[in-house]
């Protein structure tokens, strides 16, 4: 986990915490048993739940309960229970409330979100596996309750696959006054 300490405009420090959590990626899952699936999969969760705790552990010892940021690829939807060390740092998730901005296209002009219906929830992840697309939340903003969120945004890619990465970026605008 990388922690970076901001000089923020008011003169205050800033403290973001920047993840990525376990990937739920299973490599030669096809050649694994269904029973090695479950176990290596189990494992997978045990893992990003003890990421979550080790977070909410720093930022105790650090005694860090204002003007937090923790960011991030958590590789789970905010309110999965493998998250839950977040929420008992009393971090809020933001992005889940976000909209979606116009994103570049490769010759520079912007397209507005042309795959906004292709989910009802937002999401900023998008995985396709044996001809289902399933979209997730796993790019993820959590602040601590002193922050002011004035936006949240996801800027979608313009193109649905191909486009480097299976992460569309997130991003939020705080009020530091």
């Amino acid at each position: 986990m990388l922690q970076a300490q901001i000089a923020a405009p008011d003169g205050r420090p800033l403290h973001v915490f920047v993840n990525h959590l376990k990937s739920n990626f299973i490599a030669d899952e096809h050649t694994l048993t269904p029973y090695q699936v479950t176990a290596v999969r189990e494992d997978i969760v045990r893992r990003r739940t003890e990421q979550a705790t080790a977070i909410r552990q720093i930022l105790r010892r650090q005694r860090l309960t204002r003007r937090v940021v923790v960011t991030g690829d958590l590789n789970d939807e905010p309110d999965a229970a493998t998250l839950d060390g977040l929420r008992q740092a009393n971090l809020t998730e933001q992005i889940h409330r976000a909209s979606t901005v116009a994103g570049p296209k490769r010759n520079g002009s912007l397209v507005d979100d042309q795959f906004g219906d292709l989910s009802p929830t937002m999401w900023t992840h998008r995985h396709r596996a044996k001809g289902v697309t399933r979209f997730a939340l796993y790019d993820q903003i959590w602040t601590s309750p002193d922050l002011t969120v004035t936006a949240a945004h996801v800027m979608r890619r313009t193109q649905i696959s191909g486009d480097g990465s299976d992460h569309d970026p997130a991003y939020i605008y705080l009020d530091l006054r």
